[in-house]
């Protein structure tokens, strides 16, 4: 097995959108494991909440009729209650307007017949609009009982709908988990972690670095233009020499839409990408006299090949490019069947060089120590956090051969 450096860009990337989005996960694998948990807990809490619904809507019924009880008993005793005021205010009225006409019985009368008016108009009120004043009376009642019957129609009639609303919560998790792993990022991710497990099955003999930016000391220019760093995907240094590797998991609808060969694509990115490196590794070529003079004496002129690696669907071809194209499967094959050019003590200057160029992203903890080395191929001096731990052990599960 190939000594793996760093986590692949892509997936580091991936896992911190993911928690921008407020999932607390390490790795693709738990992501996945979350959807299908909340999947699960649907299916559990489904049932249970169907059963709740048909409860509630069983004790609306038994309330709907007992509230509906109770405002027939209720208006069966206002009714009675306002036949005996019309009776009483008939009477009153009567003898009100039977008092003699005197002059001690002025100020009597005078009272009588305010009263009668106001009792007369009482008495027209309830003579005639009787449900009026049934329902003045049991407004709190009727009240209740609209709410209930409004409740228990509306159930009844939307018996799914409300299943889902009391579901929505789980739901609006579920599709943003389903947002993430639809996106482009989780497709641009899967298709790293699948060239990690590719690249992780060189020899032992062979570093893999993933996310690598090199920087330069001093700009450069390229076609013209200012150049100072580069990230790489993948970075391979072994017998056979230094390979760039840019990985592309485009599917044929991606490419017909968005992939133009003159445009800064994947071409044009490795190109850079093996440029800034070419002239890392080889500084001293650039350097001043005496520099040139040593890398003239030395001859350790030090080649990068580069791979766009195919995950999905193949890009278009660039007859420009000194870029192999190669499917996923090819590759191994292609970095194994050169010839090989590198000494080891060549590739481990080479490969302690580029470790300080791995691209450790703030969602991750760089803090080390002794117990967080991720397996075996790693010595005491490859030691990496917790979270990279098990993101890199998550890559194996997640892709089976």
């Amino acid at each position: 097995m190939a000594i793996i450096k760093g986590v692949p860009g892509a997936l580091s990337n991936f896992i911190k959108t993911a928690r921008e989005y407020g999932f607390e996960v390490s790795s693709i694998e738990d992501l996945i494991n979350l959807k299908n948990q909340k999947i699960e807990e649907i299916k559990i809490l489904k049932p249970m909440v169907i059963a709740d619904i048909k409860q509630e809507i069983e004790e609306l019924e038994r309330k709907y009729n007992s509230l509906e009880e109770n405002i027939d008993k209720k208006t069966i005793q206002i009714q009675s209650e306002i036949e005996f005021e019309i009776a009483k205010l008939i009477s009153e009225i009567q003898e009100n307007t039977s008092i003699p006409l005197t002059l001690l019985n002025i100020l009597k009368l005078i009272t009588s017949f305010f009263s009668n008016l106001k009792k007369r108009t009482r008495l027209q009120s309830l003579s005639k609009w009787p449900n009026k004043e049934i329902q003045r009376r049991l407004k709190k009642d009727l009240s209740d009982f609209d709410k209930v019957k409004s409740h228990l129609y509306y159930l009844k009639n939307n018996f799914e709908i409300e299943v889902d609303a009391k579901l929505s919560h789980i739901k609006k998790v579920i599709d943003r988990l389903v947002h993430l792993i639809e996106s482009p990022e989780y497709k641009g991710a899967l298709g790293e972690i699948k060239m990690h497990k590719t690249l992780s099955y060189l020899p032992n003999t062979y570093y893999v670095f993933h996310d690598v930016k090199i920087k330069m000391d001093k700009w450069l220019r390229y076609d013209g233009k200012p150049l100072y760093s580069a990230q790489l995907d993948h970075l391979v240094v072994g017998p056979t020499g230094v390979y760039v590797i840019e990985t592309k998991n485009w599917s044929k609808e991606f490419i017909s839409k968005n992939f133009q060969k003159d445009e800064y694509g994947p071409y044009e990115q490795i190109k850079r990408g093996s440029y800034v490196l070419y002239r890392h590794l080889n500084r001293l070529k650039y350097g001043n006299v005496f520099q040139q003079f040593k890398y003239f004496i030395d001859n350790n002129n030090i080649n990068v090949k580069s791979i766009i690696a195919i995950v999905d669907s193949k890009i278009p071809t660039n007859a420009n490019t000194k870029a192999r194209i190669l499917f996923l499967n090819k590759v191994n094959n292609y970095i194994l069947g050169n010839k090989e050019i590198l000494s080891k003590e060549i590739i481990e200057i080479i490969a302690k060089n580029l470790e300080h160029f791995i691209c450790f992203h703030n969602h991750i903890n760089d803090n080390l120590n002794d117990n967080d080395l991720i397996d075996d191929n790693l010595n005491d001096n490859d030691l990496i956090d917790d979270d990279l731990k098990r993101q890199l052990d998550a890559l194996n599960k997640l892709i089976k051969t």
